[in-house]
């Protein structure tokens, strides 16, 4: 059979571009929070999922450095599968160069959001644009699967240097339907939705393969607009609403409209955690958002417990230096536990690319290593690139300054979900009240630590009313746990600062690779937190 290697783009990240890093939270989400940013790496999850449905001899290269690449391509493949994104473009030619040096029979595959430049074809043997595992499964002449076997992948955050949780990744779809003007995924799968878990027993079957790997069952749901095939949630909610020995809880993307759905008490019962909803700006009507009541809908989801990651336009052609912060307040008066802020930006085969390019406001010649979401990519009539680029760096700023750590604003959340439940004597309710709980007594040391490094006297007057209101419901317990933890905080605190002073600050992954079908161990182990789902899973 064909062997086939998949690898990511190479390490390191960071330097040529502050803002091209493996991290998503540090880098668009929590970037100006110091030492209170979410620390996390993301891995190249859908090369997993591909591989875990071949039947061809398949292994996946996360991050490597040019010399492990190099060191891999020895073992000899068939083909060699890059992803890659527009800003990652540069490294992914280096490893292209490297492949055609080293092992010239390989053909080359690219594949990835990248793949929307059409100078791509003349670097590579074959290139995937649209749903991988399907194209693989053409290449290699094998028969499509009846049903997806997900992998297993585990996400690991950090916040001031200490762990904060362990996330089960879950693939359920591709592509969404809802066709922003400036969204490569929608227009990238042609305004389609591709189902990866089809049902809701096949992502409860999906949350149960976590079971032996993560103590809670926590889990990030990859969908673009999860919450819009309203069947396919009712049937997971049968599931995880009578799982109360194993409370399951999620995030996952989902738009205004499809929220709206829902009973915001209902959803908690489902089990969602947190939710990506994508606000845009109250001048981009989109059909997603049109007639949406923004602050009802946040502060509904917010009273049950929910948290909210909130995502905002900058430099819509709207937008005028006399009404851009009163947007931007607008946004923050939401009070989402997590905010991030883009520049509106075109990406080549969206309709926004199409418009500005028919206009003649297109800059072409702008380097792909900066289409990143923090450089203005098109001539505006009302900004230049500096002054467009500057607001987005004050509006981080100033929603840090009046909001404070995303880390509190969870706990707040879950001592909003804790005093809404606890009061039921409905199962699910008490389930979900011990959850909450839970999470609110796990960050209680981080409190003195926030009250001396708070942003402003606002967000340290709330600070210090948030600790009496958690101290409030704790038990003494878990108030001493707690007091005692705290000690090691300042420590932690130090050593987070150190590194954001000292280095580049940006975490730069570890290298993992995984084997699927091969008879032989691999000679380099695999990481224990990527590893095929069981075959034949099933819901008893």
């Amino acid at each position: 059979m064909k062997k086939v290697l998949l690898t990511t783009v190479q390490k390191p990240f960071g330097i040529e571009n502050e803002h091209v890093l493996a991290e998503l939270f540090h880098g668009q989400v929590t970037r100006s929070q110091g030492i209170f940013s979410f620390r996390s790496v993301y891995s190249g999850w859908g090369l997993e999922f591909i591989a875990n449905n071949l039947k061809s001899p398949t292994k996946v290269l996360h991050y490597p450095t040019e010399k492990e690449f190099l060191s891999e391509l020895k073992n000899g493949y068939d083909y060699v599968g890059i992803n890659f994104v527009l800003v990652t473009w540069h490294k992914a030619k280096r490893l292209i160069e490297l492949v055609r040096q080293e092992s010239p029979g390989s053909e080359i595959i690219l594949g990835g959001y990248g793949t929307v430049l059409s100078e791509v074809d003349a670097y590579a043997d074959h290139v995937c644009r649209g749903e991988g595992l399907e194209f693989m499964q053409r290449l290699l002449g094998e028969k499509p699967v009846k049903k997806y076997n997900p992998p297993i992948v585990v996400n690991k955050m950090k916040c001031i240097s200490l762990p904060i949780g362990k996330t089960g990744v879950l693939f359920a779809g591709l592509g969404c339907p809802n066709g922003c003007d400036f969204c490569c995924t929608s227009h990238f799968f042609k305004m389609k939705h591709i189902p990866l878990l089809r049902t809701g027993k096949e992502i409860y079957q999906a949350m149960r393969a976590y079971d032996g790997v993560l103590q809670e069952g926590t889990y990030s749901i990859i969908d673009e607009d999860f919450l819009k095939d309203k069947k396919r949630i009712e049937e997971l909610y049968e599931y995880t609403s009578k799982d109360l020995e194993r409370p399951r809880s999620f995030s996952c993307f989902a738009s205004a409209k499809s929220i709206r759905q829902y009973d915001p008490e209902w959803l908690v019962e489902l089990g969602l955690d947190s939710v990506w909803i994508g606000v845009e700006s109250n001048l981009y009507q989109h059909q997603k958002v049109r007639d949406c009541n923004k602050q009802e809908l946040f502060d509904s989801l917010h009273r049950v417990g929910i948290n909210t990651l909130a995502s905002m336009i900058l430099g819509i052609d709207q937008h005028f230096p006399e009404n851009i912060w009163e947007d931007i307040d607008s946004f923050i008066s939401l009070k989402p536990s997590l905010s991030q802020f883009l520049i509106y930006s075109p990406c080549p085969t969206t309709p926004l690319w199409k418009r500005l390019e028919g206009e003649g406001r297109l800059i072409k010649d702008y380097p792909l290593e900066k289409r990143d979401g923090f450089h203005l990519l098109f001539r505006h009539e009302n900004f230049s690139a500096d002054e467009i680029e500057q607001t987005q760096e004050k509006a981080f700023q100033k929603e840090f300054y009046e909001l404070g750590p995303s880390v509190m604003r969870y706990v707040e959340k879950a001592l909003n979900g804790y005093r809404y439940f606890s009061g039921s004597d409905k199962p699910i309710h008490i389930a979900r009240s011990k959850v909450f709980r839970k999470l609110i007594a796990r960050a209680l040391p981080l409190f003195g630590t926030v009250i001396r490094n708070a942003p402003s006297q606002q967000v340290k007057d709330w600070a210090r009313d948030l600790k009496k209101e958690v101290l409030s419901v704790l038990p003494l317990r878990e108030r001493c746990f707690g007091k005692a933890k705290a000690a090691v905080i300042p420590f932690y605190s130090a050593f987070t600062r150190f590194s954001l002073d000292h280095t580049t600050g940006h975490l730069q992954p570890k290298t993992r690779i995984n084997a699927y079908n091969f008879e032989q161990p691999v000679e380099k182990a695999a990481s224990p937190l990527l590893n095929p789902v069981p075959k034949g899973l099933a819901v008893k």
